[in-house]
């Protein structure tokens, strides 16, 4: 009875502040087990439906505050789940429903050949965890020096400051790029071939700029190792023995 009467709640005040921070803990439970942002979450009579990337999660989410729980604090378990929550709601995914056709990654490159016949590669990688914004990935593999270039988009609360200082950490490694500030909120990062085939290889990858740090989960992981993989073979295939001879 209890749950009903916070389902109806929920569902007629959508807005109040105790479902609004149960969502938006249920939206951060989704997206660190799946690795992609719920496109839709809404409260049923037994918890919380979270939908996203092909995969539908139900998660159980109750208020460590509640007295019904107090007991479960001297278990191991209890211990783990209310360590550091006093107050606040903990979400445990109970089930999940994945759908393997659209679970499936697919390649996010888009190919375009610009009027002088250039082929240019370009991928966009979300940001899941703070602070949140999109990657650009774009290259042009048949240039003799290929470009490549990686737009970082952050959704801050304050403009980044004029110098704009950024670095890739690869596998734990930090390494130097070039990199100048697009506007109030994005940094252009110029990274190199090399760079790029030892992204597309790393098990942890980051990009830092302005002391803001962007970690990639297995999803943009993925993501910039199917851009890495387009580029190589581009790259053999348009940068032909012909082609350098030309470019020399």
């Amino acid at each position: 009875m209890a749950l009903l009467i916070r389902f109806l709640l929920c569902a007629a005040l959508a807005v109040a502040a105790g479902c609004a921070g149960t969502q938006s803990v249920v939206e951060s439970r989704f997206a660190a087990l799946h690795g992609c942002r719920a496109e839709k979450v809404v409260p049923t009579a037994s918890g919380w439906i979270a939908i996203g990337c092909g995969v539908r999660a139900h998660f159980y989410c109750f208020d460590t505050d509640d007295e019904d729980y107090d007991s479960d604090e001297d278990t191991i378990l209890g211990h783990l789940l209310f360590s550091g929550n006093d107050g606040d709601d903990v979400c445990v995914q109970e089930q999940v429903d994945v759908r393997k056709e659209r679970v499936q990654t697919k390649d996010p490159t888009i190919v375009a050949k610009g009027a002088d016949g250039t082929v240019r590669l370009k991928a966009f990688v979300p940001l899941l965890d703070a602070p949140r914004g999109e990657l650009l990935f774009s290259a042009a593999p048949g240039w003799n020096v290929p470009g490549i270039g990686i737009r970082m988009a952050l959704e801050l609360e304050q403009p980044l400051p004029q110098t704009c200082p950024a670095q890739v950490w690869i596998d734990g490694k930090a390494e130097a790029v070039r990199s100048q500030r697009h506007g109030e909120a994005a940094v252009l990062i110029a990274i190199t071939s090399d760079q790029l085939a030892r992204m597309g290889q790393a098990k942890n990858l980051s990009l830092e700029a302005c002391d803001h740090v962007a970690t990639l989960h297995y999803g943009g992981l993925a993501r910039v190792r199917l851009f890495a993989s387009r580029f190589a073979e581009t790259r053999a295939r348009v940068f032909t023995p012909a082609a350098r001879a030309s470019a020399k």
